[in-house]
């Protein structure tokens, strides 16, 4: 297995913020791997996984992103470039809608609807968790 290191970047500051190591198997290619994320399925799972902290940011440990579902198999039929300019543009509908088309449409031969569903599912995920943190903003700003 080969040992890469990833550095999560914040957008705010354009700066490594945390490093993590990741294994991989020799034949899989990290780029198309991580891009491979960018799908609603695997978004909703990660809302499943992960954990927040009041603030309302997503937070995967290492040990919980290794539980996501990614499709690796149709990654490298993605184009890495359009969705770093969607999510760089900040238009995340976009670059999902890339990923659902090509890694699940294309890939998996799933309908839109089914598709529609799968964003759904991870929409009210998402939204429960920002609602818990406006709930907790709420609770401080009165209390």
């Amino acid at each position: 297995m080969a040992l890469l290191a990833i550095e999560a970047v914040s957008p705010a500051v354009g700066k490594p913020c945390q490093r993590h190591r990741v294994r991989t198997a020799p034949d899989v290619n990290l780029d198309a791997l991580c891009i491979a994320l960018v799908n609603s399925p695997t978004f909703a799972w990660a809302e499943v996984c992960g954990r927040s902290y009041g603030g309302g940011v997503l937070e995967l440990e290492p040990s919980e992103a290794e539980s996501l579902v990614v499709r690796y198999r149709f990654a490298e039929a993605l184009d890495a470039d359009h969705i770093d300019s969607r999510l760089r543009a900040g238009d995340l509908d976009a670059a999902l809608d890339y990923g659902d088309d090509v890694l699940l449409r294309d890939g998996l031969g799933l309908s839109r609807k089914d598709i529609l569903r799968a964003r759904a599912g991870w929409m009210h995920l998402r939204q429960s968790r920002q609602s818990r943190r406006r709930r907790v903003r709420n609770r401080s700003a009165t209390g």
